[in-house]
């Protein structure tokens, strides 16, 4: 992969501080297990080998937001390196068809989940005294208590952490929704499109809702939208767990209306923004509150 992005600058950019988080969990990996198979406390570990390493997370964190764009500019610009991604996400099992950017967000994801696991551990270990009192209660309360302090330090630093990740976030839920998404030919359409994954600086998830039947063009049957800050992504037909993505509507540039339990969008430009050549995308709801919900939901993101 990294030959194939063949630009080191590009390379650091990408993948920031990356080896440095896998070298620190390694290594924290390694003495977490010796602590566990010699039976010995498991807040050492912690305390030595992960708390004082967290600001590489930090490092990563502010990185992030850029890490993502470049990788949507590097797949425009390099068709080879674009195709080996796709073709890794629909071949390699192990990838969980998961897109490069998914796996990005992941250590930041994942850094978040240590104090759930500290707080069952805590949890485990008081309900082992409670049910046992042959067990050395003075040395499992002295583990509890260690292990309380580490949750508090873990906490102390999410706090700090979550300041910086909001951004990380939006990208997360974005990649998310490209991650339910079938591109199909999309990359080689013009206009607003123009080659571009739904993951862009400044751009949001509102809400997202799956409906009986959706027309776009010649394609109709049960799909979903989502509706982001500035564009309605729309997928209409199921392949395993991804929808066919069908069109994505420039809320700045159409027309919503609706009539009985339906609601159309209508292009108001002169770019292509669905796949399909179509202009208009309908959809049936189940009922007027569905109906209000959705147009309301829309028109606010049109203003």
């Amino acid at each position: 992969l990294r030959i194939m992005i063949g630009n080191p600058t590009a390379e650091v950019l990408l993948f920031a501080n990356l080896d440095q988080l896998l070298s620190i969990n390694s290594t924290f990996l390694t003495h977490l297990l010796n602590a566990y198979s010699s039976s010995i406390s498991l807040a050492p570990p912690f305390l030595q080998y992960l708390l004082p390493y967290l600001t590489a997370y930090l490092d990563y964190c502010r990185n992030q937001s850029n890490s993502i764009l470049l990788l949507q500019a590097l797949r425009i610009h390099n068709k080879d390196l674009n195709s080996f991604l796709d073709a890794q996400k629909s071949n390699n099992p192990s990838l969980a068809h998961l897109d490069l950017e998914a796996f990005l967000i992941k250590p930041i994801q994942r850094v978040c989940k240590y104090p759930l696991l500290l707080k069952e551990l805590i949890k485990e270990m008081a309900s082992e005294i409670k049910n046992d009192q042959s067990l050395n209660d003075q040395k499992l309360n002295q583990e509890i208590k260690d292990l309380k302090e580490v949750e508090e330090k873990m906490i102390d630093f999410l706090a700090e952490l979550n300041e910086r990740k909001r951004d990380s976030e939006e990208v997360g839920k974005l990649v998310e929704v490209q991650n339910q998404l079938i591109m199909g030919s999309w990359g080689s359409l013009g206009g607003f499109w123009k080659g571009r994954g739904l993951v862009i600086a400044g751009r949001g998830v509102v809400m997202s809702g799956e409906f009986r039947k959706i027309e776009v063009g010649g394609s109709s049957g049960k799909g979903k939208i989502w509706i982001l800050s500035d564009v309605v992504a729309v997928g209409v037909g199921k392949k395993a767990s991804r929808w066919n993505l069908r069109a994505v509507i420039d809320l700045k540039r159409c027309i919503l209306g609706s009539k009985d339990l339906t609601f159309s969008i209508v292009n108001n430009s002169d770019e292509k923004w669905s796949e399909e050549g179509g202009d208009r995308v309908t959809v049936w709801t189940s009922s007027e509150e569905e109906k209000s919900k959705w147009c309301s939901a829309i028109s606010n993101q049109m203003i």
